[in-house]
């Protein structure tokens, strides 16, 4: 009895959690912050296109626009972008809602939480 309550729990934890990460096509960026110096990032957009293709678009005094393809596996983000100048870039997938994307970015040991809401 004990055995097919847990295989049942863990089912019905599986399935939940495969449905709320779904990638839903939208755009979503991240809030507008002041720009201190003309390097810095004011905002960054993640358009979810068809086919498992995406648009990122980077927002500093001038717009830097990149095209790829992207995986959710293993409840991660993996981005490839078409551009081989760019590093594909992994993100664990926090939370997705109807409104918005929690991801963390690990790199050079540094953790960071990006949060993408839906336009």
């Amino acid at each position: 009895m004990f055995k097919k309550i847990v295989i049942i729990t863990f089912i019905i934890t599986n399935i939940y959690f495969a449905k709320g990460q779904e990638l839903v096509e939208g755009n979503y960026c991240t809030k507008l912050k002041n720009q201190k110096s003309i390097l810095d990032v004011v905002q960054t957009c993640l358009k979810i296109l068809p086919n498992n293709t995406f648009e990122e678009t980077m927002h500093t005094d001038i717009s830097i626009i990149s095209f790829g393809t992207y995986i959710v596996k293993n409840n991660e983000l993996i981005l490839t972008y078409d551009d081989s100048e760019f590093d594909n870039r992994v993100f664990k997938i926090i939370k997705i809602t109807d409104t918005f994307i929690v991801l963390k970015l690990e790199k050079n040991g540094k953790k960071r939480k990006v949060v993408l809401y839906k336009n």
